[in-house]
């Protein structure tokens, strides 16, 4: 086994390496088209109200600024209370037209249910959820000390993204509205050492159901 996964160590990250290198024109051709019709095509969330799970860093930060430069409502969620502050603060700014924030954990089914509420008392509607919130892992399965991490990086990446639909759902059917997941190449390319954080991608990307 360990001969096995020493090979592995050594073959695939030079072949995923090649792979890209081989796959990068066709790819870039393909984003640039497909730049140019979401462009054209650009929906315009002015005065919609986009919910935001692990908005207080990374690419939930950045996503909830470009909503607020497009004039959105943002809801911002997270366990930092004082880094969304933080990101609220800045969101007004770039031109949100109002700005919420939810603390909450979505490992917790009642937080989720939490954040829907909240945004429906103050906004009144949910246009967009946008579930980016996720925690990783680096070790092998053998090297855990318990089972209880598996539960927990589950729990957050994949549960989360469960309730807050869930609890958003009927709202998201009123307003015709739109669900986003975060992606990641770990959904075709695993990465080791991450087994459990790749279950999640494989799960949201094997399991797409149209749901309007």
């Amino acid at each position: 086994m360990d001969l096995i996964q020493m090979l592995l160590n050594l073959v695939v990250p030079p072949l995923g390496l090649v792979f890209l290198l081989l796959t990068w024109p066709a790819v870039a051709f393909l984003s640039f088209w497909r730049w140019i019709f979401s462009y054209a095509l650009a929906e315009n969330v002015r005065g919609k109200v986009a919910v935001i799970t692990g908005a207080s860093s990374g690419i939930g930060e950045y996503m909830a600024y470009e909503y607020g430069k497009r004039g959105a409502k943002v809801v911002l969620c997270g366990r930092r209370e004082n880094q969304l502050k933080n990101v609220q603060e800045r969101v007004g700014s770039e031109g949100a037209t109002d700005t919420l924030v939810v603390v909450a954990d979505v490992s917790r089914e009642e937080e989720c249910k939490k954040v829907v509420d909240e945004t429906i008392n103050t906004l009144g509607k949910i246009d967009h959820l946008v579930c980016n919130h996720g925690i990783a892992n680096s070790f092998f399965v053998e090297e855990a000390k318990g089972l209880e991490i598996f539960r927990k990086i589950m729990d957050v990446n994949f549960m989360g993204c469960v309730y807050t639909t869930y609890f958003a759902l009927p709202h998201l059917r009123k307003s015709r509205g739109k669900i986003v997941v975060t992606a990641s190449t770990a959904s075709w390319l695993p990465i080791p050492r991450m087994s459990i954080y790749n279950v999640k991608f494989v799960f949201l990307c094997s399991s797409q159901t149209r749901i309007f």
